[in-house]
């Protein structure tokens, strides 16, 4: 939900004004898969602890996606896009 303000402006910068309704279309699609991808993976992870691993394990696996998510992102956006908060 933080995310929704600046990826907007991220996307009317990236679209050139131009077709913005099929662009946010795209962006709330991907967003849809992305929180169905993250929720796989924190099932996932919530079973292993239910294994039996110890109560951080499962702490550090969400963890490390969220920090994954974060660094991934410079990778991913184009150099010079300021995102604003």
């Amino acid at each position: 939900m933080l995310l929704i303000p600046p990826m907007r402006d991220i996307v009317a910068v990236l679209a050139g004004e131009k077709n913005l309704g099929a662009h946010y279309g795209m962006l709330a699609t991907l967003g849809g898969a992305a929180a169905l991808i993250t929720s796989f993976g924190a099932g996932w992870v919530d079973d292993r602890v239910a294994d039996g691993a110890p109560a951080w394990a499962g702490w550090v696996g969400l963890s490390a996606v969220v920090i994954a998510a974060a660094v991934g992102l410079r990778f991913v956006l184009p150099r010079g896009v300021a995102v604003s908060a």
